[in-house]
Parts: C-alpha cells; structure tokens; sequence
C-alpha cells in the first residue's frame, strides 16, 4: 500500500504527464555515460510516461523522482544525447519537507 507521500510523488507526476514544461536543467545519456546539463535558458520538453518505480524511487529518506522527458526542439546543448530525465518534487518521507525538483 502506497504511503501518504507515495501517492503525492503519484500524483505529481500523474498531473505532469503529458504536459509540455520548461526545464533550465536536464539529464541524459552521452555514450554510455548520464549526464546532467543546465540549459542555456529554459527549454520545451514533454512529460512522458516513466516507470513507477522511477516515480517512487527512493534515496535515504527522500521519495526523488525522475521523469522521462522528449525534447520538443533542436536543442544544440543536447547534441549526441538521447534518453532524458528531470526530477520532480521530492519528499522526505520522516521530516515533510518538500524540495522543487526540476520542474515548476
């Protein structure tokens, strides 16, 4: 059964998906090895669908998750990536506090 803040991280991205956003920071794969780039200024992407266990996907005490993003243009800080993710609102699952992600 999810927990309280299980079902918020769910929703947050159930709210997302789909949507067009602007990320000033992203990350993907160059090679075989991730990277995270901060944009030049705020850039489209999509919200597309990413596993749940990404969605919950815990660090310590943190619910941090990540989403699958599309690039919606020729972005020339993103050439040879592919496969890109931002993170959305994270919560602390024993103190309540809430970080912004990448995301707004």
């Amino acid at each position: 059964m999810a927990t309280n803040y299980e079902n918020k991280a769910i929703n947050d991205y159930r709210a997302l998906l789909g949507k067009t956003v602007l990320l000033s920071r992203v990350s993907g794969y160059k090679g075989t090895d991730s990277e995270e780039v901060q944009l030049k200024s705020p850039k489209e992407f999509k919200i597309c669908e990413t596993n749940i266990d990404d969605v919950l996907h815990y660090n310590d005490s943190w619910i941090d998750p990540y989403y699958n993003v599309e690039p919606l243009g020729d972005y020339p800080e993103l050439q040879e990536m592919r496969s890109f993710w931002c993170f959305g609102k994270g919560y602390n699952t024993e103190t309540g506090e809430v970080s912004s992600g990448d995301v707004d």
